[in-house]
């Protein structure tokens, strides 16, 4: 029995495998009030690009490059294909410069730690030089700090589990009176909460993805997460908690409006046609007739416009 790939419309797009059919879309209950991200990694395709509407270039560092994501996505994620692997000794540096672009912020993503980091100190999201770095500490809690005022979530994961992990700072509060609210959530649920006395990141550098400072500056204190990330995203606003549970659920934080009802998302046609009419996820359509259709293209995160897109010459 031939395996066929179904593209299933939650809002967002998931992929599923079946064991019979055709390449098809399937609409179940959607969720379209989610903002759109700055930065939306979910490590399928090819190789690690920003999969959001308006893409922006990454750079690797390390034992990280844009081939690593080699580890099983979040089966539960909305794009459970591939992950990202996480070894320890590399980051990946984002264009977002954290103290210009995110005064305020929602990190979110779907992790999966190893034993070795739920001891000591094992961050997922941080900067070049201080700043953010939120991971975990406190033998394997949901940690979130600044450079200040550093404090964790109350639940102690379990190695070789999948969970949902949100980081929000309201720092739109915190002015000159130090009452920027931080709020950690797991797998859709509050699990911590810091409100007052808790400063916006003191540092202007990028935001890093994988450990904390060192690496791309020559500094030390990089504190890797070791396991496999999934569905890493950035918003430079706090997400409602509608939201969060959305995104705990599967859903896919990219907008997956389809104007022209062709099964390919408007801003996936928009990204590499700059229309709606040239790219078809009906009828085998196969735009850069590679024998790949746009829809597979879609589904696999390569290029429908490139006749060689899996680079097999």
């Amino acid at each position: 029995t031939k395996t066929k790939l179904i593209i299933m419309k939650k809002n967002p797009l998931k992929l599923l495998v079946l064991t019979s059919g055709t390449l098809a879309l399937a609409t179940m209950s959607a969720s379209s009030d989610i903002p759109q991200p700055l930065l939306y990694l979910n490590f399928e395709g090819g190789s690690i690009e920003d999969r959001s509407a308006n893409p922006q270039a990454l750079t690797f560092h390390g034992s990280i490059n844009a081939a690593s994501n080699t580890a099983a996505g979040a089966p539960n994620g909305a794009t459970p294909g591939k992950g990202l692997q996480l070894t320890g000794g590399g980051v990946i540096k984002t264009p977002i410069a954290v103290q210009n672009q995110l005064e305020s912020y929602t990190l979110s993503a779907w992790i999966k730690p190893t034993s070795t980091s739920l001891s000591g100190d094992r961050f997922f999201w941080g900067q070049e030089t201080q700043g953010i770095h939120n991971g975990l500490r406190n033998n394997g809690r949901l940690h979130e700090a600044h450079w200040s005022n550093d404090w964790y979530a109350n639940t102690i994961l379990t190695a070789d589990q999948w969970v949902h992990a949100v980081f929000t700072y309201d720092g739109l509060q915190d002015n000159n009176d130090a009452t920027g609210t931080g709020r950690i959530y797991l797998n859709g649920n509050l699990d911590g909460e810091k409100s007052g006395n808790h400063g916006r990141p003191n540092n202007p550098s990028n935001l890093l993805i994988g450990g904390r400072q060192g690496n791309t500056n020559g500094g030390n204190g990089e504190s890797h997460f070791l396991g496999d990330a999934d569905e890493m995203v950035v918003w430079d606003t706090v997400l409602t908690e509608t939201d969060i549970a959305s995104l705990a659920a599967g859903a896919n934080p990219v907008d997956v409006a389809d104007d022209d009802d062709d099964n390919l998302p408007d801003w996936w046609e928009n990204n590499f046609a700059n229309d709606l009419i040239t790219l078809n996820g009906l009828d085998d359509a196969d735009f850069d007739t590679d024998g790949i259709t746009d829809l597979e293209e879609f589904s696999a995160g390569t290029d429908p416009t490139d006749e060689d897109s899996d680079d097999d010459g």
